[in-house]
């Protein structure tokens, strides 16, 4: 008998070590991917969300350290604050346009405190469950689903899909939302806890981002340049901006004379929906849109990103 309870105790402490290593070396990949990332993203507003993205994995490596070492009453609480700093990118997003972009970030701040109450309702009324109403878990939920929705005709589907599933799974894994059935990971004693499950996605996703940014664009043709612009903006900052820049610029353009619409990928003939070439693009179209993409790009960020051909 005791050297069965001895047994019991050095697999717990040899899973707990495991976890708590394979934790260290997943935050240390994310971290290197991550400033990495900086540089696909700088002279531009995705600086911001970029900077949440930072705070969000310093939150889940931290909670993935701790939650072994921490009494099992914080351990929830611990993966509910967690998995509550990941949706803040996606808020950042949503005002990366200048220029309010700085002064959003304090509202993307406000948002994550208001996110604590519920924690930190469980900490003062000694709560070990969280007890979350269904306007909290609707919003969370569409925080989760919003960027699948923005990205979702991108290059980086596969990368919002990684981080949709690691946020499924803490939110499971502190209680906030509850499976019909059992989770695929909730193994007793399993050698790695949930936590290091999540990292391990979040990490998948960076590399897959990092991977799919292009440091330049490559174009033989000089009058291409405003179109690959526009395409790698589209890609970059999803539906939701690309359709409100398209929308600005079409009732501008309209204003002006010209009956033309903006698509993902080109101009088109408000008639008859056929693309103009780069070549035929009026110079107020090209104008206008650049002019726009200024309130997300600098100046220099459009010089540069793009490379001709020799």
């Amino acid at each position: 008998m005791v050297f069965d309870r001895v047994r019991t105790v050095t697999k717990e402490w040899a899973v707990m070590m495991f976890d708590l290593v394979a934790s260290a070396c997943l935050g240390m990949g994310l971290f290197a991917a991550l400033a990495a990332m900086r540089y696909r993203v700088e002279q531009t507003t995705l600086v911001g969300p970029w900077m949440w993205t930072n705070i969000a994995a310093g939150s889940v490596v931290s909670t993935s350290l701790l939650i072994k070492i921490v009494p099992a009453d914080f351990a929830t609480l611990l993966s509910y604050l967690a998995v509550t700093a990941t949706l803040c990118p996606m808020v950042a997003l949503l005002g990366a346009k200048r220029p309010q972009n700085r002064a959003w970030q304090w509202i993307v701040a406000a948002l994550w405190l208001i996110f604590f109450l519920p924690a930190f309702t469980a900490v003062i009324l000694r709560h070990t469950v969280l007890q979350l109403g269904g306007i909290w878990t609707g919003l969370i939920v569409i925080l989760v689903l919003l960027p699948i929705g923005n990205y979702l005709s991108t290059r980086y589907v596969v990368s919002v899909l990684l981080t949709a599933a690691a946020q499924i799974i803490l939110l499971l894994d502190c209680g906030a939302i509850t499976p019909a059935v059992s989770p695929l990971w909730a193994i007793e004693n399993g050698w790695f806890s949930p936590n290091t499950v999540a990292l391990t996605l979040f990490l998948l996703a960076t590399i897959t981002a990092l991977t799919l940014t292009p440091k330049q664009i490559q174009t033989s043709d000089q009058a291409d340049r405003t179109t690959e612009l526009w395409r790698e903006f589209s890609q970059r900052y999803g539906m939701l901006w690309s359709r409100r820049v398209a929308d600005r610029a079409e009732k501008l353009l309209k204003q002006a004379g010209f009956s033309l619409q903006l698509g993902t990928d080109a101009f088109y003939l408000t008639a008859n929906r056929q693309p103009i070439p780069a070549e035929e693009l009026p110079e107020k179209a090209t104008a206008t849109l650049r002019n726009l993409l200024l309130r997300f790009v600098s100046q220099s960020w459009m010089t540069d990103v793009i490379s001709d051909e020799n």
